[in-house]
This record gives C-alpha cells, structure tokens and sequence, in this order.
C-alpha cells in the first residue's frame, strides 16, 4: 500500500516471532455470545502500543458493552448491569459493576498510578446476570519485542548478522533496561550478553553462524524470556516481488526471482521450481527447471487451468543435487476472473465518513438507499457502530431516509476515547422482504504521522524523517515519540540502525543511519509507534540507478517496447514484471539481457484505462544493482481491430492429441464448430473465459467471456481416438461481439 507521498508500506505476520505480556499486534479488546446477547470489552489508555501494552501509571479506561446480534444488525442493550472483575499482577481480584447506557455501552477508569496496581499483566472478565462473559488481558509497564526480521527469515552462513529487541513502556521507549540476549543453535546456547537498551529503547546482538540450519535469538528479563527471533543460516535466498507471484485461473502466470549470496549473485545453477496447490505440498500444479542466468535471475511462466478449484498455491525451488533454496515468496494468491463480478442489485444501501476522527470529535455517517437509482425515501434504517471489531457498542438505533433517500446521523466520540482503535459500523434495512447492509470504518486517532524514508544510494546515509499533526485542529503535534528499525530485506533478516524521534514543535523530527554497501534491491523501516508495531514497516527503495521508460501506447494484448537506460558500458541481465488489475490478478513479465530495450506482451486481461507499475531489477558484471519502477497506463483511446485468427496441428499419431490455439481482437465469444462427437477435451486456457463443452452432443464448444476482451488467446488440446489413422479434419470458429461483429476463420489437424 502506498501513502499520499507515494511511500509504500507492506504489513507482514510473521507467527513465529513473538513477545512478552500481549502480543503487540494483538487488540484488548474481546466479545463473548450466548443466546443472542453478546458481552464486549476493551481497555485502552494514553501513551497505549498499538491497541496492546498500556504504560506505567497510565489512567486506563475498561469499555465494556451488551448488544443482540440475532437481528438485521446488532443492537445495543440498554440498562444492563455488567461486572467487572479485574485480576492483578500480584493475584488480587477487584470487582466492578457499571450500568450500560442507552446505546449498549459503558466504561469504568481504572487508574494504574496507584500503589497495588505494579506492572504485569491484568486479567479482565466482564459478565452479565446471566452469566454471558468475555476476558482479556492487558500488559501494563516495560514491554519487549523483536523487531529485526521483517525483511525475511534468512541470514547467510558465515557473515554477521545484527538484531535489535525494543523495550518500551507504552508507546515511549526505554532506556537502561537491563536484557540477556542470547544465540541458540537446536536448543544449545552458542552465545549470550547482558545489554542495556539504550536512549531510543533498542538493544542489539551480533553474530555469525558458522553452520546452515535454524537458529533462535531471544531477549530475557528478570528472569523471563520475553521476545524471540527465529532466522534460518543459509548459503543462497531467491528474492522475489509482491508483483511476481500472483495467479489467474484460467491463465499463463510468471513467475521468478533473482537467487543470490553473501557475495553477490548466484549465476548459472540449475534449480527445479515446483508449485503446490497446497501448503502441504501433496498436488503439484507446475514444475520447472530452470537455469540462472550470468547475473542469478531466473524467470518461468505456467498455466493454472480454467477448471482449479483448490487453495492458493505454494512455490518450493532447490537446486540440481536437491538443495532447498529459500524463497522470499512461496505463497502464490489465486485469483478468480469471475470475482468481482456478477449482478448488482439494483437496491443499494451505502454509509460513508471520513476517514479518522480524533478523540472528542463528532462522528457523522451519512446514508443513501436507492432502488435503480431512485431514492428510497421513508425507509428505516438500523444503525451499529463500535469500538474496534469486536468491541463495546458506541451508538445504536434507528434513522429514517429522507425524500432523497439520504440521512445521516451523528454521535460524539469521548474524549478519552480508544485512540489507535477503529470506530466500526453496520447499517442495515429490510426492503420488500430483503435484508440489505453495508459497513463504514473510520480511524479513531489523536495524530497522524507521516513518515518519510529516505532516496539515498547504498553506502550513503539516509535521513528519516517524521511529521506529526494533531488531527483535530490540524495544528502540528509536539512531543509524539516515533521508533523505528531500519532492516534488510530480499528474503533477508537483520538490522542496519535504529532511532528514535520525538516530534518537535513544528510536528517534525529526523534521524540519519548510514545505508550499507550490501543491501539489495530493497530495505525496510519497520515503525514502532502507538499505531505502528513490528508487523508494519516502510520500504525503502535504495537509489540504485536506471531509468524505465516507453514511447509505446500501451493496448493490452500486444506488445511494448520499453527502454531501461544506465549508465554506459553495463553488461546486465535482469527481468521486468508487474501485475494485472483486479479482479484478474496475475504476474506477468520478462527477462533480458543487455542494456537498452526488451519487449513486453501486455496480458488480454488488462482493460483500456487500466493503470499497472512495472518493476525492472538488474545486475551487472561487478553485482551491482539497478533498479527502476514506473507507472503506466492501458490507453484510453487505444483500440484494436475486431479479428480472429486460429490454427491446429500437423503430425498428429493416430490415437494422439491436437491442440486449437486461437488469436482474437474485440471479442465477446469464441465458439468452435464441427468437431467429431467422439473427440474429447483434454486442456483447456481459456485466457479468462468459461468453456461450454458440447463436443458429445453436437461437435460444439464455446469460450464466453462476459464481456469485451481487447485481445485474448485461448488454446483447446483435443484427444482424438485411434480410428482416425489419416487425413486431413478441418473445423470452424466464429467470433461475435455485442456489437453484432462477426468473424469466421477455420483450423485443421492433420494426422499421420
């Protein structure tokens, strides 16, 4: 995802690297249901980590709340009574009742500043009169997590490798606290140093492995181990792109990568890429051997047949004499052509805000239904809105529309307000005997940071920077901590630098780190903030050279010329690849080699008007790294000409198969004509269309697909039973169009 300044973000889960007290990535809030009454809690505070880890002596507020989730939409309960019972670090239990409003909700302060109310973790259970309850838990003081590993889970055999632990008391972090960090090989302590975090919260170990395998990294405190890192010691890593693993059912996919060392990359091996259709790794969909090129790219294309109905698919690569290379993406997302599609209703019910809101702000959702564009005016509509996802209700009732279908309703957020937290919301009605709803979200947040990275080349410092606003008044915001870890990526672990900021009066501050000479093609700043924690990073693109660029117009389904200039006398190899537009989601690209140009056949599936960002990567004969991504656009005015083209095989073996592959331009329907009847289907890619198989019943097979494609290639493999032992066996195909077009062509097989 990328900000308004073009930065771009990726959000990671990473299961296997954890945390003391609550998991920082976790929410405090939690629901419980029993016979339609569901009881809701959540704690949040000032200073809180990212909807997790409360501060020392923070005021804590307990939201709690009871609503019925058995109608339309849920509905708060008014003037129930709801008990508290909250369980100390040091064991004792203090008991709470509140009464919820007439929108469902309640709360209770709970100030952690006194005396018998020390650091630890809290217990809290919130039960009605009828015994429906719902618990979680809340840290309160020192905190520590990892924060090195969001790059990858690799580290090279060998070479040193750093990571940090921050330790934070709520969204500040701390200095002077005392950590045991340790290295552990299979569960046998290679290494271990007591270090005290310093001013910005961080702590760091180094070391090198001598020997591949996994290893463990933790960090204890007082005598509990409280975050833990697992990496992996490897002699390769084949670092990939979001863009380079999507794929489209029904379609060819790409897919590759770019294999390097710790001393550059990897060239000429021979590897073996084998794609799964589940994480287990018991159906192979595709496999293929490959051969990396002088500069360690590698690059395939396979086909995910029109009629897959499994899981997404999951990518093992290893070499020739059976060694596992580690890929920075082996989770391949299938995508559907068919999502997204379908009927609308012509009933349509919507609710929108703005995008955040801060504490004490007045919230206004504004509502519209209309039936085929015509307003619904008089209708009754429900409206739930919360405190995070599963939190305590905020504001419940009924509006009714308006003339023009529209109403809105406002409610007041507290001021105390779950800041970090989302205000989520339902809306529902029932209309000539259907139920129709939508949901509206807004951001719950006292600033808003932007945060900037820098465009520095590898072995330069970088400055990082933040500006912070008060959302309420717009004004700048003084005296906001901001911490981050600035890491490698390209399938790799490891820090390079930490820092922290704390917003000045002008709402800025910055920190340089010196970008090493050996980061790739990408690094992260993974953000540590009261809305960010170790699953949230930045990327930072270093500023290798090279310059993207077509003077093409870009039509889907043919080819582009593009230009990739650099600096002269590089030898380079290296591949271009991006993605196709939703909902037909796919990896597409190239490889190449030498400076200059290379070709592009832009898939049939892109639409006019369709924008795509291409990402070129490469190397040269010394390892170094270029880099460009640029933006481009299907044209608009661009069309092609209504066409169709097909052809078959020759030399089919009497009881063979024989493959139809077709061209068509500004078609809406291919259909194939005149088959025996005791031919059969064998493969199909259908490039994006549903096949109708009618060969048995009356030698017809049909390619729809649901609307105008610009340029597609389908291709039909037949079987052709053994009485067929010659000759020549000549079959029609038409392609239409809504526009009334028309276009025949034929193929032949030739057996013998």
């Amino acid at each position: 995802m990328q900000d308004e300044d073009g930065n771009e973000q990726v959000i990671s889960k990473k299961p296997d690297s954890d945390s003391g007290g609550i998991k920082t990535n976790a929410t405090t809030a939690s629901i419980s249901e029993s016979n339609g009454t569901t009881v809701a809690v959540l704690v949040s505070g000032p200073g809180q980590f990212n909807r997790g880890p409360l501060p020392s002596g923070a005021s804590a507020t307990i939201w709690v709340g009871a609503y019925d989730d058995s109608g339309t939409i849920p509905a708060g309960l008014a003037n129930k009574t709801l008990d508290i019972a909250i369980t100390r670090p040091d064991g004792a239990t203090e008991s709470f009742s509140t009464t919820t409003n007439s929108q469902g909700g309640g709360s209770i302060n709970y100030d952690l500043s006194q005396s018998t109310r020390n650091t630890g973790v809290y217990d809290i259970t919130v039960s009605d009169q009828n015994d429906v309850r719902t618990s979680t838990q809340v840290s309160v003081g020192v905190d520590v997590i990892s924060t090195s590993g969001r790059g990858g889970e690799n580290i090279f055999v060998g070479e040193e490798s750093t990571f940090a632990f921050f330790a934070h008391d709520g969204d500040e972090g701390t200095s002077n606290i005392d950590l045991t960090l340790r290295i552990l090989r299979n569960g046998s302590k290679l290494t271990e140093t007591i270090k005290t975090t310093e001013s910005d919260g961080f702590a760091t170990i180094s070391f090198t492995p001598s020997q591949m395998g996994d290893y463990r990294i933790e960090a204890e405190r007082n005598g509990s181990v409280l975050a833990t890192e697992y990496v992996q010691a490897v002699d390769m890593i084949a670092a990939g792109d979001y863009d380079l693993r999507s794929a489209l059912i029904g379609a060819t996919n790409a897919y590759g990568g770019y294999l390097y060392t710790s001393n550059g990359p990897k060239a000429n091996t021979d590897i073996v890429v084998s794609i799964y259709s589940d994480y287990s790794q018991n159906n192979l969909v595709a496999e293929q051997s490959a051969t990396t090129d002088e500069h360690g790219f590698f690059f395939m294309e396979y086909g995910l047949p029109s009629d897959y109905s499994g899981e997404d698919l999951n990518a093992e690569a290893q070499t020739a004499n059976g060694e596992t290379i580690p890929l920075e993406y082996d989770w391949l997302p299938v995508n559907n052509p068919s999502d997204g599609g379908g009927e609308t209703s012509t009933v349509q019910l919507s609710a929108n805000t703005s995008y955040q809101h801060a504490p004490g702000q007045t919230v206004s959702v504004d509502i519209e239904a209309t039936d085929d564009g015509n307003a619904i005016g008089g209708q009754t509509v429900e409206v739930f809105l919360r405190f995070g996802y599963d939190g305590p209700p905020v504001y419940s009732s009924t509006v009714t529309t308006d003339s023009n279908g529209t109403a809105t309703i406002s409610t007041s957020l507290p001021n105390n307000a779950p800041d970090g937290f989302d205000l989520e919301g339902t809306i529902g009605m029932q209309y000539n005997g259907t139920t129709y709803t939508d949901s509206v979200s807004t951001d719950i947040v006292q600033y808003d940071f932007d945060f900037d990275v820098p465009n520095a080349a590898p072995g330069e410092s970088g400055t990082y920077s933040i500006s912070v606003t008060d959302v309420e008044t717009g004004d700048p915001a003084g005296g906001v901590p901001y911490h981050f870890d600035a890491v490698y990526a390209d399938g790799q672990a490891g820090t390079f630098g930490t820092a922290k900021m704390v917003s000045g009066s002008d709402g800025t501050d910055s920190a340089t780190i010196q970008i090493p000479s050996d980061v790739g093609f990408r690094t992260l700043a993974n953000n540590l903030s009261r809305y960010d924690s170790d699953s949230v990073a930045w990327i930072l693109y270093p500023n290798h050279p090279g310059t993207l660029s077509t003077s093409d117009t870009l039509v889907a389904g043919e080819t582009t010329e593009f230009s990739f200039d650099v600096p002269s006398g590089a030898n380079l190899t290296g591949m271009a690849f991006s993605e196709t537009s939703y909902p037909k989601e796919k990896s597409f690209g190239t490889q190449f080699q030498g400076q200059g140009t290379f070709n592009i056949a832009l898939p049939s599936e892109f639409s006019t008007g369709d924008s795509f960002s291409l990402t070129v990567w490469a190397v040269d004969d010394q390892g170094s790294i270029y880099r460009d991504r640029q933006h481009f656009t299907i044209d608009d005015e661009a069309t092609t000409t209504f066409s169709i083209e097909a052809s078959g095989e020759t030399g089919i073996p009497s009881g063979g198969e024989g493959t139809i592959s077709i061209s068509a331009n500004q078609i809406d329907e291919i259909s194939i004509e005149k088959l025996w009847l005791d031919w059969t289907l064998t493969a199909t890619n259908p490039d994006g269309g549903t096949i109708s198989d009618s060969i048995a019943n009356s030698g017809n097979l049909t390619i729809s697909y649901g609307s105008r494609q610009n340029s597609t290639s389908p291709s039909i493999t037949l079987s052709l039973p053994g009485r067929y032992i010659g000759g020549e066996y000549q079959f029609k195909i038409i392609g239409t169009n809504s526009d009334g077009q028309t276009g025949t062509t034929t193929a032949t097989f030739i057996i013998g």
